[in-house]
């Protein structure tokens, strides 16, 4: 069935005139990959190709990216220009609003997901709930075309399942992803100093933003579950780029949920403009479905690994916290 999907997206890239690719908000490493990936892989075949994302990307990768140019989505006053307009990774965060406000045109809509849940419906949806990333799912994708990566779009590749994956630490590490890791070593990907220098790398602030949220962690009662917090006045004190908060928040969550006999973790964390983002991880076997958690509050996610945005402030309350 992926296949005949597969198929599709193929006819539809070979047709396109002018192609729209759009990362989701706060981009991680899977949705970076992804576009950026496809951005290559269009403008070598000499398709014109836009990059738009609502936030700005951060820098962590480029030196093992492709070229790319990206513009702010609120800088794009014209969607009908483009006749194909490409979601890679969670595409409820931001391509779900270009959907939405697109003027009636001949376009066509593709959503590329490994989430399970979406609320929006593409023309073209390609979603694999089993695979660790959109970036895996963007190689077989490649493998069914016959397209061979270049050493750079390999590196994306990488970056996207290395990220997804937590380095290979989580329980979405299938044998299948590893053979991809394989397939992608074969294209002389640095794999070592990606780790090294992307994700390994830690600022002091970060370290010291880590400390503040196993300071502040608690087992709730009854269920054994470890919930942490970290406010806007934490964040207020350290030198971390706003883009790069989220990815700390999952590195925290992982940490705790690794606590012996804890079903499941979640770290709250206080974003701009109001917005409290949260992270719930759970291990294999647990019972937990962390996305039904996550869907509750408006998020979603993986059974294993989820979050979700809400309006809010995080205040402290006697001996607890709560969200106002």
């Amino acid at each position: 069935m992926i296949n005949h999907k597969y198929a599709s997206l193929q006819y539809i890239l070979t047709h396109a005139r002018n192609v729209l690719l759009v990362a989701h908000s706060r981009p991680d490493p899977d949705t970076i990959g992804a576009c950026v990936t496809l951005y290559s892989y269009l403008h070598t075949h000499n398709i014109p190709v836009t990059l738009t994302c609502t936030d700005a990307f951060p820098n962590t990768f480029d030196t093992f990216l492709p070229s790319y140019n990206i513009i702010q989505t609120c800088d794009i006053s014209n969607f009908a220009q483009f006749d194909v307009i490409i979601g890679s990774d969670n595409i409820d965060r931001g391509f779900d609003k270009i959907i939405k406000h697109l003027p009636k045109s001949d376009h066509i809509t593709v959503g590329i997901d490994h989430h399970p849940h979406t609320n929006i419906h593409p023309d073209l949806l390609i979603t694999n709930p089993a695979a660790s990333s959109t970036c895996e799912i963007l190689h077989d994708f490649f493998e069914y075309i016959a397209h061979t990566p270049t050493q750079k779009e390999a590196n994306a590749l990488a970056i996207g399942i290395l990220g997804d994956t937590r380095l290979f630490h989580n329980p979405n590490t299938s044998a299948h992803v590893l053979d991809v890791m394989a397939h992608l070593l074969d294209a002389h990907i640095p794999l070592s100093r990606i780790i090294r220098e992307s994700f390994l790398t830690k600022r002091l602030d970060t370290l010291q933003l880590w400390g503040i949220a196993l300071k502040n962690a608690k087992r709730l009662s009854p269920s054994g579950a470890i919930a942490s917090v970290i406010t806007g006045r934490h964040i207020a004190t350290k030198n971390i780029p706003q883009e790069e908060l989220k990815e700390e928040l999952k590195e925290v969550a992982s940490l705790l949920c690794s606590v012996p006999h804890t079903p499941f973790a979640l770290v709250l964390i206080q974003l701009k403009d109001g917005i409290v983002k949260g992270s719930i991880r759970t291990e294999k076997g647990s019972g937990i479905d962390t996305s039904r958690i996550a869907r509750l509050l408006g998020g979603g996610g993986h059974t294993l690994a989820s979050g979700f945005e809400i309006s809010g402030t995080i205040k402290k309350t006697d001996n607890t916290w709560c969200i106002v």
